[in-house]
């Protein structure tokens, strides 16, 4: 079912504007005729689709969402009804992109259509487990306290994610000013020079030789080059698309030595926080899996939990369940039992996912102070080298003229 905004005339020749859901848009038209209104704009907002990741909005900024649920969290509070609360969101959002959406929603809750059906058919800007925690607290008359629980989770992973790519966006920068150095000498400077060398009708050293060659290669041969790249990105993102071949990477992003480490702890983060949130928000631990075996981002992590969620529907716990595929680490397998024991699961999660996002962020920390100075040093031995190649026919030249 797709949404429409429309802008129509009523039988006074007024101009009113709103949200209709219809499954074309011919069929949008015809409900506004139905309803005595004259269409005169029709436009498609959005269309439900499916979602993956924890609180992972798409088309939409994530702190605009959590805005947007403390807010609507805040209205609830203080006594005021869903709808008023949307339309007074979406009064004063002007013309943000958000907006629309906000409106969209209140149209359907004023059709009748609880909040969280309201909301599957925003798919694209609300995820899964966006959808499913709000209409638990529907079901348990949370509402409020579950849109606090969410905002709060989603300004957490913003916060998190704004560390990981502070810790490594100077080796970044470092490795992106190299990489341009390297491209100016071999593009521009060595062949000005090669030019100089020719002249000298004398035998070249063999590093100068090479030097002279790769350039000449990239030069003539950039195109070539540059399509092979671009290839190599389209067979990669081909192959993501392929669930056997997606295993395969995901299984050996947790093999390489250091970031693999820190990538399978940040998956463990990721997936407590994800239970404990659905948990807390009334969700039951199958449902929870679920929705987390989509949020986590990796096959093989994914494939453990899916074979975690049969065994636990068969009797077993959440911790022997998941002791079985061997990919959580002993520690949070540990962990997890002992929340199970002293049934405060949630709790433990919690903390599980703190400290595993700490252990990233210091892991992150080290993984950078080694980077930083290795980029440079390998920079520099590689601009050493080309300096190098560059002058030595320089100094033969010197002592040439100086006999």
């Amino acid at each position: 079912m797709a949404v429409f905004e429309y802008k129509a005339l009523n039988k006074s020749g007024r101009t009113i504007k709103g949200i209709i859901d219809a499954s074309s848009l011919e069929e949008a038209r015809e409900k506004l005729r139905g309803q005595s209104l004259f269409p005169v704009d029709v436009s498609g907002i959005t269309q439900a689709s499916s979602g993956r990741g924890i609180l992972a909005f798409r088309r939409t900024n994530s702190e605009d969402i959590a805005l947007f649920s403390h807010q609507l969290a805040s209205l609830l509070k203080g006594g005021l009804p869903l709808l008023s609360s949307l339309n007074a969101i979406a009064e004063q959002m002007g013309s943000h992109h958000l907006r629309r959406v906000v409106l969209g929603l209140a149209e359907f809750v004023k059709e009748g259509k609880s909040f969280g059906e309201s909301l599957s058919s925003f798919s694209r800007v609300f995820s899964p487990i966006y959808i499913n925690m709000i209409r638990s607290g529907e079901e348990t008359g949370s509402l409020a306290d579950i849109l606090f629980r969410i905002s709060a989770l989603i300004r957490e992973s913003i916060n998190f994610r704004n560390k990981i790519r502070n810790a490594l966006i100077y080796p970044m920068v470092i490795g992106i000013v190299g990489v341009g150095v390297l491209v100016f000498l071999m593009v521009v400077v060595v062949p000005t020079l090669s030019g100089l060398f020719e002249q000298m009708n004398k035998t070249l050293p063999p590093i100068t030789l090479g030097l002279i060659n790769i350039s000449n290669f990239f030069k003539n041969y950039w195109i070539i080059v540059l399509s092979g790249i671009i290839v190599l990105i389209a067979a990669f993102v081909w192959m993501l698309r392929i669930k056997k071949a997606r295993e395969k990477i995901d299984a050996l992003n947790l093999k390489l030595p250091i970031m693999g480490e820190i990538r399978r702890k940040l998956l463990v983060a990721n997936f407590a926080r994800t239970i404990s949130t659905l948990r807390k928000g009334g969700v039951t631990i199958i449902n929870s899996l679920e929705l987390a075996k989509d949020a986590v981002g990796n096959e093989v992590v994914s494939s453990a939990i899916s074979r975690a969620k049969e065994d636990i529907s068969r009797g077993d716990s959440m911790s022997k369940a998941l002791r079985k595929s061997g990919v959580f680490p002993p520690l949070f397998l540990h962990m997890v039992e002992v929340g199970e024991k002293s049934g405060n699961l949630e709790q433990m999660l919690d903390d599980i996912s703190t400290n595993y996002e700490e252990e990233v962020t210091m892991a992150l920390n080290r993984f950078t102070t080694l980077l930083e100075p290795l980029v440079i040093i390998t920079m520099g031995l590689i601009v050493g080298i080309i300096a190098i190649s560059i002058l030595l026919p320089i100094f033969e030249m010197n002592q040439l003229i100086g006999l």
